[in-house]
């Protein structure tokens, strides 16, 4: 369901809060719930704005960062896991020890 327009909002609080009108009443005028116009009344109150709260859940990934991490502890081991792909290809080349450098 779409939210409602920040117009109608600020129309709804303003006529209980300016006009003194009762939530039910002014629930009947906009032809919206009691617990609409509650809920925006509060939220004029508590956060001061009546912007439209942000649906759904944060998505969160646990592995984000999982790769530097693994790198930053398998390097205080003095070891690698993760090669990049050029990595891979200087290995592949099998050339001399004096004409590769380590990476």
């Amino acid at each position: 369901m779409k939210s409602y327009s920040i117009d109608l909002r600020e129309k709804i609080v303003a006529a209980h809060l300016l006009d003194k009108m009762s939530i039910g009443r002014v629930a009947a005028n906009f032809t919206v719930s009691k617990s609409l116009v509650q809920k925006l009344v509060k939220q004029q109150q508590i956060d001061g704005n009546l912007q439209p709260k942000q649906r759904g859940k944060p998505r969160f990934s646990y592995l984000k960062n999982a790769e530097t991490e693994l790198q930053h502890f398998a390097g205080s081991w003095g070891t690698v896991i993760f090669k990049s792909p050029i990595q891979k290809e200087v290995e592949n080349l099998k050339c001399p020890p004096y004409a590769c450098e380590p990476l």
